[in-house]
């Protein structure tokens, strides 16, 4: 593939080209092809010559002309580059007040955010010592039950110390008796719960 390349670019130029003919100004003139739009190249640059502006007379008669001088074109040219020059600043002093803006009301709704978050978390922190404080009022409540009822246990173990035990000699002798009944019976005997 490339010495066909090759090959092609060596017919084109072992032909000698073909002269064309310039135009006085130096540019070569081309002919529009079939399929191939005209482009024309338009120069909107000043002349080198004087401009005139006619001016209305003072005292009301006909027009005058005014001619501006390479001068006024050159003070004009300033002017105008700093007109485009103070737009552009216009511009970016504009975008940088909308960006200040935008910036601004996002500020203002992130602190709207913490102050209802804020709210919030006091009226949590409320309710939380609230409930701790009740908490607290019953554990205190109950503290003093406590030492109520260790105060009474303690009074029951001095009562219990100083009374004598009572003797247990009577259900003693009563079991012996049903042991010895049972025995003479043969055994318990069953209870008759139904009706003849």
């Amino acid at each position: 593939m490339l010495n066909a390349l090759e090959r092609l670019g060596q017919s084109a130029r072992a032909r000698p080209a073909a002269r064309q003919p310039v135009e006085p100004t130096g540019k070569r003139r081309r002919f529009v092809r079939d399929g191939e739009v005209q482009v024309e190249k338009h120069t909107l640059g000043r002349t080198a010559a004087p401009r005139t502006l006619a001016e209305p007379r003072p005292g009301g008669g006909n027009a005058r002309a005014v001619h501006f001088s390479d001068e006024d074109n050159g003070e004009l040219t300033r002017l105008r580059r700093h007109l485009a020059e103070e737009k552009l600043r216009a511009e970016e002093a504009e975008r940088q007040l909308a960006e200040t803006q935008a910036t601004q009301r996002g500020l203002m709704t992130r602190a709207g955010h913490a102050d209802v978050l804020v709210r919030e978390l006091k009226e949590k922190l409320t309710e939380r010592e609230t409930h701790l404080g009740r908490a607290a009022r019953e554990i205190k409540i109950l503290r003093e039950k406590l030492e109520v009822a260790e105060a009474e246990v303690e009074l029951l173990r001095t009562r219990a110390e100083r009374q004598p035990a009572p003797a247990p000699a009577a259900p003693a002798a009563r079991r012996y008796e049903l042991s010895v009944e049972e025995a003479e019976n043969g055994g318990p005997q069953p209870v008759k719960w139904w009706k003849d």
